[in-house]
């Protein structure tokens, strides 16, 4: 199909959706996240290149509140998954499919073609909402996209959305939480920039730490699920946490925890070492990144139910199982499941053969074994963490970087 003959991604019922939906939605996130929205004062006929921190499940919303004009969001394929409620999202929004397990060619075109009609294209810089508090690993390939898009690039920063909904959490807490656009860079200005210096430009216009006492956040259910996350204790190493209301207590030592209203966490029967969830989280990839692989067992570390699905040519899930026992090794997944059919099936996944690892959500895993992506969820309690920790630590020993920092989030 030519240039001339193709339909143009920007339709009238996006503006006209957008329209309708505004001050309900305004009010939905001032309710939900108590959240002061700065608006972005400009022309309309500019569009931008809007990059921001990923910290809510809501900061999409927040980023079409702050800004004028059309605007498409970069979201991950998952989202396109469910059905009627995708197929309602791609008609009103026309989001841009990513996908956080492969090449996304396709999808950097689709961007230069939609910012040549004059809408802005948003991507959140670090494809991952943060587990930890602090802005998380942003892959350096969005310095190609910024420069492939020409446009000008507008930072949009969220502060506080650690303390209203950690990621791990299925609870939103009352807190103050912030959007605005801290910066703007234009085209003329990183022009003359070297690929590493707008790098730099990026990640430290983006960066936010909330692993200090930013305020009250309260809730009925503060530590709720926190083993979604943690799985490392720092009296026992590797071990399970179990959470309930605002506590949450290590399976091997029994050692409990209390998350307060300031973010805090405090020993109930013990002094815990860390104050907060970010130096938590830092000290829990410190542990993994030192980790010995000769010292670990050949047997499983840790074990999960969980349900299985295959990713069918990035457009639909398949469902294999809704039963299988996910293994994590050293260096490997194995999983091992009933098909619907009822016939046995065994997995093996091992590391040096996998060409990703990745956490969708809360909590849901997703991994590509070389030929088959498949996704794994397991109960509330999951801790897909672990899994792209050890991979990626595996991937970091095989490059000579026994000790590398990054885990894979």
């Amino acid at each position: 199909m030519t240039a001339q003959k193709r339909k143009k991604w920007i339709k009238f019922r996006h503006k006209l959706i957008r329209a309708l939906v505004y001050f309900p939605v305004k009010l939905y996130c001032k309710i939900k996240y108590h959240i002061k929205i700065v608006p972005f004062k400009h022309s309309k006929k500019q569009n931008y290149f809007v990059i921001y921190n990923h910290q809510t499940d809501g900061d999409e919303l927040f980023m079409y509140l702050t800004f004028k004009g059309d605007m498409y969001p970069l979201a991950t394929e998952d989202l396109f998954f469910s059905g009627f409620a995708s197929r309602l999202m791609e008609y009103a929004f026309a989001p841009i499919r990513f996908n956080k397990a492969g090449d996304n060619t396709a999808s950097i075109i689709k961007c230069m073609r939609i910012a040549k009609e004059g809408a802005s294209i948003s991507v959140a810089a670090e494809g991952n909402r943060t587990y930890s508090g602090k802005t998380e690993y942003i892959k350096p390939s969005i310095v190609k996209l910024a420069r492939a898009l020409k446009l000008p690039i507008a930072f949009l920063v969220f502060e506080g959305g650690y303390g209203v909904q950690p990621r791990w959490s299925n609870t939103t807490r009352k807190g103050k939480m912030t959007s605005s656009v801290k910066k703007v860079l234009y085209k003329e200005d990183y022009d003359n920039m070297t690929d590493e210096e707008l790098y730099k430009e990026i990640t430290d216009a983006l960066y936010v730490n909330e692993g200090k006492d930013t305020g009250i956040y309260t809730g009925k259910r503060k530590a709720e699920f926190i083993e979604r996350l943690f799985y490392t204790c720092p009296n026992c190493g590797l071990t399970e946490w179990v959470s309930n209301k605002n506590t949450a207590t290590c399976k091997k030592c029994n050692h409990t925890i209390n998350y307060e209203e300031n973010k805090m966490i405090t020993g109930k029967d013990f002094t815990f070492p860390y104050q907060f969830a970010t130096e938590w989280y830092d000290k829990q990839n410190e542990f993994i990144s030192n980790l010995n692989y000769d010292d670990l067992p050949t047997t499983p570390l840790y074990t999960d139910k969980a349900k299985l699905s295959e990713v069918v040519k990035s457009k639909r899930k398949k469902l294999l199982a809704l039963d299988s026992i996910v293994s994590l090794y050293k260096d490997k997944i194995e999983i091992d499941y009933k098909k619907l059919s009822g016939e046995k099936t065994h997995l093996s996944m091992p590391f040096e053969k996998m060409t990703n690892a990745v956490v969708l959500g809360r909590n849901k895993l997703s991994v590509n074994d070389g030929n088959t992506i498949y996704q794994i969820k397991g109960d509330f309690r999951f801790n897909a963490v672990k899994y792209v920790n050890f991979f990626t630590k595996y991937l970091n020993m095989k490059k000579g970087e026994e000790h590398g920092k990054f885990l894979g989030l």
